[in-house]
């Protein structure tokens, strides 16, 4: 087990961002900066014990700066889009950033994505953690309250990646936090995700349109390409003559989990390396994105990337959730700890 740290990259005011290693007893390795939370690498054995990074990132350590495929990175306060950008929190109204065309993402561009973070490690039962802690202040972001925030990253002794979220707030306040790594079990610059078969434990799942914001509908995925229940090796659903798919050429969709608490939402395989991850956690979605609009180009470990490279899994509170009352809502109430844990299991 080890735990150490190095430096990333210099910001433009001076400040320093680090890169942190987590290794646990079996020897997979986990990098993690401090800033926007970003994971770096992710390095676990495949079928014959050799180790292979598995998630996306950029050439330079420098780009994460800017970060603009959100690669490995924290999203908050509000995680994915939401219609327009006006917001009513306790009988006020917020006009939050307009980032995404006349739509507000991710939490815009004062998000967690682009924030330096106070870091510490500890070691708990053998298992390495980095403890990120930030004061998002009030209305620096556009919205209400002084936010404090915790992001604990434990690598575990069972090749567990696990993220636990906590924050709470002086104020009423929107809190959805999410994290970002995209995935691909081939190893990151093995090419795009057609040989894998994915897993997602959901009977319904949100469309959208064509801004990608959902539509307010929940509906069946029983006979469609999103009937992920029994498994479908991307390659054979990706490419479905399907309108849903058809407007921005793949999956950008959130599921809804089935059942509650702490449980599996989703297992991902690749049949030739033997890598197999699962995903666990305690919200009632999780957005499937598949690289639809990464672009054709050298990236970490000089890799060529292009379309459908990898593939996000967001555990999150639903898109848009604050324009739709009949879902869980992101407000949340001044001294209301928000918590919440997402687990990236390889086994």
């Amino acid at each position: 087990m080890k735990i150490y740290s190095e430096k990333f990259f210099d910001l433009p005011d001076g400040r320093q961002a680090e890169l942190f290693t987590l290794e646990n007893n079996s020897g997979m390795q986990v990098q993690i900066s401090n800033y926007g939370g970003a994971v770096r690498r992710i390095l676990v054995p495949d079928k014959n014990g050799i180790f292979g990074d598995v998630m996306l990132g950029y050439k330079t350590a420098e780009e994460y700066i800017s970060n603009p495929e959100y690669f490995g990175a924290l999203l908050g306060r509000q995680t994915n889009v939401m219609d327009g950008n006006i917001v009513e929190i306790a009988g006020t109204t917020y006009e939050l950033e307009k980032n995404y065309n006349d739509d507000h993402l991710h939490g815009g561009s004062n998000g967690l994505t682009y924030r330096l973070l106070d870091a510490d490690v500890g070691v708990i039962n053998e298992e390495p953690s980095l403890i990120l802690t930030h004061t998002m202040e009030h209305m620096s972001d556009r919205y209400p309250g002084n936010l404090d925030v915790t992001v604990k990253y434990t690598l575990t002794n069972k090749n567990a990646l696990k993220i636990s979220y906590k924050a709470v707030s002086d104020a009423d306040t929107m809190i959805s936090f999410s994290n970002h790594t995209h995935f691909n079990l081939g190893g990151h610059g093995s090419g795009t995700m057609y040989d894998h078969i994915l897993y997602i434990y959901a009977d319904f799942y949100n469309p959208i349109d064509d801004r990608c914001i959902p539509t307010g509908e929940i509906l069946k995925v029983e006979g469609t390409p999103f009937d992920f229940r029994n498994g479908n090796k991307i390659g054979d659903v990706i490419f479905t003559d399907c309108e849903q798919l058809n407007i921005y050429g793949g999956y950008d969709h959130n599921y809804v989990i089935t059942g509650h608490g702490y449980r599996k939402a989703a297992t991902l395989k690749h049949p030739e390396s033997g890598r197999e991850m699962e995903v666990y956690t305690d919200l009632p979605g999780v957005h499937l994105y598949t690289c639809n609009f990464t672009s054709d180009g050298i990236y970490k470990d000089g890799k060529t990337y292009q379309k459908h490279q990898g593939m996000c899994f967001e555990t999150q509170i639903f898109p848009d959730a604050t324009n739709m009352p009949w879902v869980l809502s992101p407000i949340h109430k001044a001294g209301e700890e928000y918590t919440t844990t997402t687990e990236f299991r390889f086994v």
